[in-house]
């Protein structure tokens, strides 16, 4: 149920960060954001599935430690942060990300290496973040974001 709203939410920012008829502050408050906020929760909380998943089966230490399938989730988050955030240019996605990341980083205070990749995770993805606010509003309500070149 998860992969279906995550795919969802793909296909609904695609067409709200590419349409150039949605545009304006209301709009943009009222209409795009939420949705970004939510793309962003739904896509840390499918990661946060395949631990949960991972752990019910008793896998936490399948082929690598616990420590480094976390690293690897967070790798994960890390290239969602790229592709869904930076090249689209999706300021609040960024925001989500790096605020699960700072939760995780302060449930493993005692794991040093979970907690530096969450911070660096973290600090990537508000200076994404921030980059990527500042082009929206430079570039104008006429960017699409989404659109793809064929």
């Amino acid at each position: 149920l998860m992969v279906v709203i995550l795919w969802t939410l793909i296909k609904i920012n695609a067409i709200l960060n590419s349409d150039g008829s949605i545009v304006g502050a209301w709009n943009f408050v009222l209409l795009i954001l939420p949705f970004n906020i939510y793309f962003g929760w739904i896509s840390v909380a499918s990661i946060a599935n395949i631990s949960i998943l991972q752990s019910a089966y008793g896998l936490n230490d399948f082929l690598l430690s616990q420590q480094t399938w976390t690293v690897l989730k967070l790798g994960l988050a890390l290239a969602a942060a790229f592709f869904f955030g930076r090249q689209k240019r999706n300021a609040a996605y960024l925001f989500v990300i790096a605020w699960a990341a700072f939760g995780i980083s302060v449930a493993n205070v005692n794991e040093p290496v979970v907690k530096i990749a969450a911070l660096m995770l973290v600090l990537i993805s508000v200076s994404l973040g921030v980059l990527a606010g500042l082009e929206r509003i430079i570039s104008g309500p006429q960017s699409k974001p989404y659109e793809t070149s064929s």
